[in-house]
């Protein structure tokens, strides 16, 4: 079991224990973590090095970090804190059980939803994505694999 450490976005230390990879994008690995103290579980979303060798790029993801540190919304992921640790940048999350929305569309039969559950998921999605608006930051990135938990269960 892999161990990380870091600091939260008020300046306090935490150690977690690194469980399993539950995912992958383009630029990054995410994998699910315990604090070994409270059992308290976290997605830690790490930053491929090769991806913030670039400074625009590196200048952009600390953007990212800055803006999502104050959204605080039930329909948007929150970012605890981030930490950089042998030229990788990790972000600690709230970990969301459920998967994506790509994932959970492709095992639902027909590859659809009823109409009241589509309903509820477009609301959502709605109102997070005009709380950031209304916050004066835009999504760059909306699509099913960053639909997080199954909001049918």
């Amino acid at each position: 079991m892999e161990e990380s450490r870091g600091g939260d976005s008020k300046g306090g230390d935490f150690k977690l224990e690194i469980e399993k990879k539950i995912g992958h994008g383009g630029c990054s690995q995410v994998f699910l973590a315990k604090d070994p103290n409270t059992g308290e579980q976290f997605a830690v979303k790490k930053i491929s090095p090769h991806w913030i060798k670039d400074e625009k790029r590196k200048e952009q993801l600390q953007r990212e970090i800055e803006n999502h540190l104050l959204l605080d919304h039930p329909n948007i992921v929150k970012l605890y804190g981030h930490f950089e640790e042998d030229d990788t940048v990790s972000l600690v999350c709230e970990y969301i059980d459920g998967g994506d929305l790509h994932t959970l569309l492709t095992k639902t039969p027909n590859c659809k939803f009823q109409e009241n559950q589509a309903g509820q998921l477009v609301n959502g999605v709605c109102l997070a994505l005009k709380y950031c608006h209304d916050q004066g930051i835009v999504h760059s990135d909306v699509k099913l694999e960053n639909v997080l938990g199954n909001p049918f269960f």
